[in-house]
């Protein structure tokens, strides 16, 4: 049960960073972004996706860290 929990919180982390910090990259690369409020808004929710992606993947590695103790 603790691999499929840290495989579920790995699986999560690669999805937030996909959709939440990769995709504003993307738009704002390609111009999709027409204001700076825009720019500023999706930086933030960018960040906080990145955050929340490191944080996920430490709660995988704290999984598999207790099986092998």
């Amino acid at each position: 049960m603790k691999k499929l929990k840290a495989g579920w919180f790995n699986s999560v982390s690669v999805g937030l960073i996909s959709v939440g910090a990769v995709g504003p990259m993307v738009a704002r690369l390609i111009g999709a972004l027409s204001s700076a409020t825009d720019v500023s808004v999706v930086s933030l929710i960018a960040l906080v996706c990145l955050i929340g992606s490191i944080l996920f993947h430490l709660a995988g590695r704290a999984e598999i860290r207790e099986l092998e103790d």
